[in-house]
């Protein structure tokens, strides 16, 4: 997240999307679907976050409770918006890894701290149909998706 915000700082732009680099297809062009600058544009996937034991383990270790256990688990392999939501969002996404009590690898925190932010301080988002595809579900272009995370 480092990486991006300050290349973005550098490189103003209208939109951006930032994306996983090897589990993620393009179907068609996102951005038109990215119209509300208050809004991120995220990846989810269909189960919640106390469903996944990995991500209830990921919690613990990294904030010591589980948060959000019956949200909708968010998945920031897909993330983007306007320019200036996304550099301010890159910022409280580091700032709230900061506060990891175990910072750093391992576990892997960031997904744990992207669900705790935007859940904690009501972030608004899209998610899901038509940005992507349903997570694992192979689905293809028929989806009329923009984007399949694999």
């Amino acid at each position: 997240m480092r990486i991006y915000r300050d290349w973005l700082r550098n490189n103003p732009c209208e939109k951006v999307l930032t994306t996983d680099l090897s589990d993620v297809e393009f179907f068609r062009d996102p951005f038109p679907l990215m119209g509300d600058p208050a809004m991120l544009y995220i990846g989810s996937e269909h189960w919640l976050n106390s469903n996944q034991p990995w991500m209830v383990k990921r919690m613990m270790e990294t904030y010591g409770e589980v948060t959000d256990p019956d949200k909708q688990l968010l998945n920031p392999g897909i993330v983007g918006g306007t320019y200036a939501r996304m550099l301010t969002f890159l910022d409280q996404w580091l700032e709230e890894m900061g506060k990891a009590i175990q910072p750093g690898p391992p576990p892997p925190h960031d997904i744990v701290a992207f669900n705790r932010l935007i859940y904690r301080e009501k972030i608004p988002f899209v998610t899901g149909a038509p940005l992507h595809t349903r997570f694992r579900h192979n689905e293809g272009p028929e989806s009329e998706c923009a984007i399949r995370h694999k």
